[in-house]
Parts: structure tokens; C-alpha cells; sequence
């Protein structure tokens, strides 16, 4: 998975190495035909001629004709700009903290996962189609269902507008602003490690796994999984079963 790249820089090296793993790619074949039209400044004739031309040199097993109509495609979608998604981004103090009125650390993850990959695309829109890569960069065992609970918590705490069929529109930070003044507590993504250990990250942000007692909801550091009180009523949880055991004796 790639998620912070430069298109024309992949483009330009591909044009003059080849493919990357010696074999005929969807993605590499497009970029290497962005890299005819926009730097080459070929036609589509000639960017079809030279695309398959390139393939069958640095792919000994490309068959045209089975390609025919995958070939075509990549000439009409090379009128596109290259993909530039190689800038900073970075998470706010101020938004990380307005995920926290979500007493849920996985939730809040799930949010702060969204804001990355929203930030990285440069829009405040997070397509259902998407969900994928919030399995990659938070947790493989996040499900469909938990992304949904996620959605109608933070739509009726105010941080997303009302879901809709296919994407989720995301209220809780701004894409102008830029008032990063290098000293405050935030969290920086410069590659794609960076997006892959994300949970990590949050979780060193917040100083822990959050946990949020079961009695009075208030936030707290866990020490273990079955850590779910805070002192308070971990306390009084103590009290009352030494008390049931005196009177058992």
C-alpha cells in the first residue's frame, strides 16, 4: 500500500527503468503514460503505439490483445495530472482533541484515521469505498460495523454531518487551516511508515491506551485490558468486596 508519493517522479523513473518488479502493472503502466502526454507531449495515437511498445519490452509475458481495451483506458485516463501527495501532513492538537468527546479510544482512532486520509487527498470527504485503509493504517480487526457505530457517535457529538449512502462528510477540522506553530502537541506524517504505525502515534499522543470507567465515563490511562474503573471506583470496587467478604466469614 502507497499512500504518500509522487506520481511523476514514479513516473519518470518507470519510463526509464521499466516496471518495478519486471511485470506489466495497471498503476505503473498509467503513470508511465501521464509521463508520455505531460512530458514527452505525445498524442494518443502515439501514446497507445509507444505504451505497448514499452510493455512488451519490459514485460517478456504482455499480450496485447487482451490488454486492448485496458490500453485504451489508460490513454483517455493519462489526460489526468500526476498524483502529488508527497507534503507534510499534519494533526492539530486542536483536532485531535475534538475526537476525545468520543468516550471510545477505538472510535476515536477510527476518526483520527479518517482526518489523516481526508488531509492526504486534500478534501473533507471520506468514501465508503475507503474503509480499507482504515483497516491498514489502525487495525486489521476493525469491522464494517464498528465503522458505522463510529459514524452515528460522532454525527450525534457533532463532529461529521449526517452519514450518507456513500461517503461521510467530516466537520471536525478545517483544510485552511495552517496555524501549526511547530511548538504546540501534534502528530506529523512525512511517509507512509508514519501512516502505517498512526494508531501508535495517537496512542503516544494521548500518553496511553484511553480507557473511560464504566461508572462516572471519566477518561483514564488503562494498565491492562480489564482495567475498565477509574481510581475512584476502583477503590470503592475494592471496599465493597472485602466488605462482602467479611460478612460471608
Amino acid at each position: 500500500m502507497r499512500l504518500m508519493y509522487s506520481e511523476s517522479e514514479d513516473a519518470k523513473r518507470l519510463y526509464q527503468y521499466g516496471f518495478d518488479n519486471g511485470h506489466y502493472r495497471y498503476s505503473e503502466a498509467l503513470a508511465v503514460a501521464k509521463h508520455m502526454r505531460h512530458v514527452l507531449g505525445y498524442g494518443d495515437a502515439r501514446i497507445r503505439s509507444s505504451l505497448i511498445e514499452f510493455c512488451k519490452t519490459h514485460d517478456p509475458f504482455f499480450r496485447e490483445i487482451p490488454r486492448r481495451s485496458t490500453i485504451l483506458r489508460i490513454v483517455r485516463n493519462s489526460v489526468k495530472d500526476f498524483r502529488e501527495t508527497k507534503e507534510k501532513i499534519i494533526l492539530l492538537e486542536s483536532e485531535l482533541n475534538s475526537v476525545r468527546v468520543i468516550k471510545n479510544f477505538k472510535f476515536q482512532k477510527i476518526l483520527v484515521g479518517m482526518m489523516a486520509l481526508c488531509k492526504l487527498h486534500k478534501r473533507d470527504v471520506f468514501w465508503i469505498n475507503e474503509w480499507k485503509f482504515i483497516r491498514k493504517i489502525i487495525s486489521p480487526y476493525i469491522k464494517n460495523k464498528d465503522i458505522w457505530n463510529c459514524m452515528a457517535e460522532a454525527f450525534h457529538k457533532g463532529l461529521v454531518d449526517e452519514p450518507k449512502a456513500d461517503y461521510h462528510h467530516l466537520t471536525f477540522f478545517d483544510l485552511n487551516n495552517t496555524s501549526y506553530d511547530g511548538e504546540s502537541k501534534s502528530i506529523e506524517l512525512n511517509n507512509d511508515r508514519d501512516f502505517i504505525n498512526l494508531s501508535r502515534l495517537y496512542e503516544e499522543y494521548c500518553g496511553g491506551v484511553l480507557g473511560y470507567c464504566r461508572e462516572c465515563g471519566k477518561e483514564f490511562i488503562k494498565q491492562g485490558k480489564a482495567h475498565v474503573l477509574c481510581d475512584v471506583h476502583k477503590q470503592k470496587a475494592i471496599l465493597r468486596k472485602h466488605s462482602r467478604y467479611n460478612k460471608k466469614r
